[in-house]
């Protein structure tokens, strides 16, 4: 789907706009135009619009990048196409997702085109960060592949299995599913595994008596998916029951103070607050969410460290976590949108 013009009203429309946009980062792109190749440039001006990538793509840009492009097909180094258009467009300042290109890039286009560059970053993914009708279907559709997966697979998850076999099962059942790749490397974390917020998967066998963490997600036409979930092995081990509890609690508990125009870092001080206050003294030691969409991780950023607005349209996960180590870790991770004042919560698992 082709949103350029909703970004350039968006950035042209500012106090103090930029000459034109260079959007550079591939899910931005892919986001602007609908392009999915790995190597292009978007030059957005208030009245032009210039798709450039090389030659490779000349038949898939054509075909995918909707609206009326002028296309620019290189051959020799990018910088000093797009300079030319920079030039010729008599362009003095220009807005770049300064987070996301190399310091390199942005020091040659600065010389080469005579220009002051911008930050736009921030304007980007914000926008971004509101979901289409589109973009919520394909988001849920994500979702479902990876809980239909874990449903194949979950009785696999027992002791005698290794933690690897299980991983490499749920992300085959994704794929037969229609899953284009797995959305990040799974995690399956059986036992003292499970204290790790990032354990990587191992060839553990899972025991009697242990926890279980699965994390895992799919992604579907670009769009991610992002599941955590705890079993229980036949667990007696009361202060891991009480750590399961707690957490499950605080997904709970993010109805009453995730709402429109909150702040993401008070609903994450809530949930520290929770853990703390049920005996647990190091808290929250990661976000309790993030955004989803076209990257894993986007606004957005439910933290204690950083602090954002929830906005109606936005989708993203809420997974607090308890980690003890040496016995073993408890995270649940559920996806919400805000759609009018409620918090909807999407898993079906």
């Amino acid at each position: 789907m082709e949103r350029s013009n909703l970004i350039r009203k968006h950035i042209f429309s500012s106090p103090y706009p930029p000459d034109a946009v260079l959007i550079t980062h591939p899910n931005n792109i892919r986001y602007a135009t609908g392009f999915t190749g790995s190597s292009a440039f978007v030059l957005l001006t208030p009245v032009r619009k210039y798709f450039f990538t090389d030659h490779r793509y000349e038949t898939q840009s054509r075909s995918q990048v909707a609206g009326d492009y002028n296309f620019v097909f290189y051959q020799a180094r990018v910088i000093r196409e797009i300079s030319k258009i920079i030039k010729r467009n008599r362009i003095r300042q220009l807005g770049m997702e300064l987070e996301q290109v190399s310091f390199s890039f942005v020091n040659n286009l600065r010389k080469e085109a005579c220009v002051r560059v911008l930050d736009i970053s921030f304007e980007i993914m914000k926008m971004r960060s509101l979901k289409s009708r589109d973009e919520v279907l394909l988001l849920k559709k994500a979702l479902r592949i990876a809980e239909n997966a874990y449903s194949r697979i979950r009785s696999l998850v027992k002791p005698g299995v290794r933690e690897d076999r299980i991983a490499l099962e749920l992300e085959c059942r994704m794929r037969e599913m229609g899953a284009e790749d797995k959305s990040f490397p799974t995690i399956v974390a059986s036992g003292r595994n499970s204290a790790m917020p990032h354990a990587a998967v191992s060839r553990k066998n899972i025991k009697g008596n242990e926890l279980v963490i699965l994390d895992f997600g799919a992604r579907y036409n670009g769009y991610h998916s992002d599941i955590t979930q705890t079993l229980k092995i036949s667990n007696k081990n009361k202060l891991l029951e009480k750590a399961y509890q707690t957490v499950r609690e605080c997904v709970d508990m993010a109805r009453e103070y995730i709402r429109p125009g909150c702040s993401t870092r008070e609903a994450a001080r809530q949930a520290d607050a929770h853990i703390r206050k049920s005996g647990f003294q190091d808290g929250l030691i990661h976000s309790l969410g993030h955004g989803l969409g076209l990257d894993i991780h986007e606004r957005p950023n439910i933290s204690l460290n950083k602090d954002d607005e929830f906005r109606e349209g936005m989708v993203f996960t809420i997974e607090p976590g308890i980690y003890l180590p040496g016995i073993g870790g408890v995270r649940i991770e559920k996806t919400a949108c805000l759609s009018g004042k409620d918090l909807v919560l999407w898993n079906r698992i």
